[in-house]
């Protein structure tokens, strides 16, 4: 048998000075006493570069017990239910925890604070400077036949519950959920396919009932979906798993009270007023919205300067102006969300939140809303502001330079090939209706496609370059061709703690943003939806090739909800209903004429003359004595446009607005009875607790245990067994390393 190591500890051994690695020494021996005086074991070893140092460490069996039955007991004192009823008297069955949840103990035991009965070792705690990160080693045989059965079997759109429970057992149910999440979307897009595709057939863009439908299928699905994960809780027992969240190492309590005080269930507003942190977040709000100003504006002049000012231009260069919008998008964007990313970090650090989930609460729906921004402003300028207002803004421009009165300003703006004020009708022409299509289409196909390059592609592209200038460089040495079990477990080690930690942020909001362009947006183009299913497809397998090959080991968390998302799926479900009702206003195809005959693209110049907006507005009177319609600034053209489309398609939002309560509160509560009360894991979930208690009393009432207090030697050390390898009684590498840092080696 292999050596079995539960986890990693990257740690930072690089110094400048001998005063310096004398204190990384002494934190590097500090940090060997407090995990083996915690009953664990650990070893050091040379990382992947000289600076670091890989720490292995792992948990013998009788103290995996302790910490298993600890949290069984907690579990049961603050109530998280699941539909098996645990014995509160059972020494437990090792064999029985699953290798997820065998990391997610340790790494538990050793993250959390004191007062929580843990180590308190983890990054960013301020006793723990040179610690960088804690990873968990990839499970090599599990990943390949997982990859096998997935590419080979599961040919479907959907993952089998067994599938899910494999998940589970070796990731934990944070992962379980994402992909159940993701498995259940892509079946439910089977609805909105089939619909977009009649549309599609029937050539009915902005048709009424397809909105309508759509509508009610996001409020349908966001509904099922919540019971969904409600169920899958109760069955890998981590429903009300956040009663026993353990604090977060960073959060530094405002109170002179015992933070070890009931442990867990010490309350976070008693250690750190609430008023506090909620100040603290409302003060994160100018920052969030300076940020939102910036980046909105920019994305505005760069959408403005690729409709109109390209449009506009005609001197040299002009087939590469295009370019120029695009490549700000691609270079300038990215950075400022960078430092957005930093500050909205720095920013949630600072609001001092007790517990994780929390804590990814508050970062998730402020990277998110920024992220929300680039994705749909571009779409949102082009249904509102470029199509009914396009020809007075690019009247505008042409007035602005070519009748403000200043003969320099008309005499460069010739000399740069802009053209001088265009007839009407040849104005209304250079607007392109089918612009909302085409940007649909790019964020539906072009971008997914991309996104796949990038996410699955490129890595491995990278990765096999990187690992060929290795190859370069020791060619000529001697490699041991076949190393044993503990080289080779360190050899894996040190190449997978130079890959990048897994987040589920990136999928999940890839997922949402999906959610995004078809709730909101595929009215313009109904084959979207289509688009999503077939991506869908591909992510089930490429994220699970990501996971495993791309990145380190995800570490197991105990989730029962995907949290923020959930609330943002609502949110882009209700603003769905409101831009729906104001596209169909806008922009349904109408018959026109007395004979009730209706009106082409080829009979009007554009199909945009089809819809409400051609319907209602006329074009105004054109003279060549006055370059301008209704005056300088086109303002009655613009009036019109406000008050005979635009504000009625506001009013039609608003009143979508109000029947999308009604009718979301009929639809939960159906989906609630129906679904929820009658699934097995509701009985079970009842049955559970009443079984539960039941137990308790007759086992004597859980022999005064009391959470937050070390029971059976949890905090102790009790003697670590040794798992029958050469790993931990082989040579400490760290040892060595400091030694001759400190000589000057």
């Amino acid at each position: 048998m292999g050596p079995r190591v539960d986890l990693a500890i990257i740690f930072r051994s690089g110094a400048k000075s001998k005063a310096e690695a004398a204190d990384a020494a002494a934190e590097y021996k500090r940090l060997l006493a407090v995990l083996t005086d915690g009953g664990l074991k650990a070893i050091g070893k040379k990382g992947a570069s000289d600076s670091e140092l890989l720490i292995f460490v792992w948990c013998p069996e009788n103290k995996l017990q302790q910490l298993a039955e600890h949290e069984r007991r907690t579990d049961f004192v603050y109530g998280v239910a699941r539909a098996k009823v645990p014995s509160l008297t059972s020494t437990g069955n090792p064999d029985a925890v699953t290798p997820a949840e065998r990391i997610r103990l340790v790494y538990a035991y050793i993250s959390s604070p004191k007062a929580d009965s843990g180590l308190g070792v983890a990054p960013g705690s301020p006793h723990w400077t040179r610690i960088q990160s804690i990873m968990a080693l990839q499970d090599r045989d599990f990943n390949r036949a997982w990859l096998s059965n997935w590419t080979r079997k599961q040919v479907g759109f959907s993952i089998p519950i067994s599938e899910l429970d494999k998940i589970r057992d070796n990731f934990g149910e944070s992962l379980a959920l994402y992909f159940s999440f993701l498995s259940f979307y892509t079946r439910a897009l089977f609805v909105p396919a089939t619909l977009g595709l009649i549309s599609w057939v029937l050539k009915a863009p902005y048709h009424p009932l397809y909105s309508l439908s759509l509508s009610l299928w996001a409020i349908a699905t966001v509904d099922i979906w919540r019971v969904c994960e409600r169920a899958l809780s109760v069955r890998w027992g981590t429903h009300g798993v956040a009663r026993v969240e353990r604090r977060r190492v960073e959060f530094i309590a405002a109170s002179n009270q015992d933070p070890s005080e009931e442990n867990i269930a010490a309350d976070a507003d008693a250690l750190f007023p609430w008023w506090k942190r909620e100040f603290r977040m409302a003060l994160s709000v100018p920052v969030i919205s300076l940020f939102g100003i910036l980046l909105g504006g920019l994305l505005t002049a760069i959408f403005l300067f690729e409709a109109f000012v390209t449009q506009l231009y005609d001197g040299p260069g002009k087939d590469y102006l295009g370019f120029i919008p695009t490549i700000i998008f691609v270079t300038v964007i990215p950075r400022i969300m960078g430092v957005y990313n930093q500050n909205a970090g720095s920013l949630t650090k600072w609001e001092n939140h007790a517990h994780e989930s929390s804590f990814n609460r508050s970062l998730t729906l402020k990277t998110f809303a920024l992220s929300s921004i680039v994705a749909f402003l571009g779409l949102f300028l082009t249904a509102f502001v470029y199509i009914p207002f396009g020809p007075d803004v690019m009247r505008w421009v042409n007035t602005a330079l070519f009748d403000s009165g200043h003969p320099d300003i008309a005499e460069a703006a010739t000399d740069a090939g802009i053209k001088p004020l265009l007839p009407p009708i040849d104005i209304q022409a250079k607007i392109n209706p089918g612009r909302l299509h085409a940007q649909m289409f790019a964020y539906t196909v072009t971008n997914q496609a991309i996104n796949f390059f990038l996410e699955t592609g490129l890595p491995f592209i990278l990765r096999g370059i990187a690992k060929a200038r290795v190859n370069r460089n020791i060619a000529g040495k001697r490699k041991d061709e076949n190393p044993d079990a503990v080289t080779q477990l360190v050899e894996n080690a040190r190449e997978e703690s130079a890959l990048p930690e897994y987040t589920l942020f990136a999928d999940y909001a890839e997922m949402v943003t999906q959610f995004g362009y078809i709730v909101i947006w595929s009215a313009a183009w109904p084959l979207a939806p289509l688009m999503a299913l077939l991506n869908n497809w591909l992510e089930l397998r490429s994220d699970a090739f990501k996971i495993t090959s791309h990145g380190r080991r995800p570490l197991p968390q105990r989730v029962d909800t995907v949290g923020p998302w959930l609330e943002a799926l609502g949110f882009i479900t209700w603003v769905g209903a409101l831009t729906n009702a104001a596209l169909v206003y806008l922009f349904r195809p109408m018959t026109v004429g007395s004979h009730g005959r209706t009106t082409t693209a080829a009979q009007s110049g554009s199909p945009f003359l089809t819809t409400t907006l051609g319907r209602d507005i006329k074009v105004p009177h054109f003279s060549a004595g006055n370059a301008t319609f209704g005056g300088k600034l086109g303002l009655t053209h613009a009036t019109s446009t406000l008050l005979t489309a635009v504000l009625p398609a506001v009013l039609a939002a608003l009143a979508a607005s109000h029947a999308f309560f009604v009718v979301r509160a009929l639809i939960r509560h159906v989906v609630e009875r129906a679904v929820w009360r009658g699934s097995a894991e509701y009985r079970a979930l009842g049955k559970a607790e009443r079984e539960v208690k039941r137990k308790f009393l007759a086992e004597g009432g859980g022999d005064g245990f009391v959470p937050g207090v070390a029971s059976n030697g949890i905090g102790a050390g009790p003697d670590a067994q040794d798992d029958g390898t050469d790993l931990w009684t082989g040579p400490d590498e760290g040892a060595s390393v400091f030694a001759g840092l400190i000589k000057g080696e």
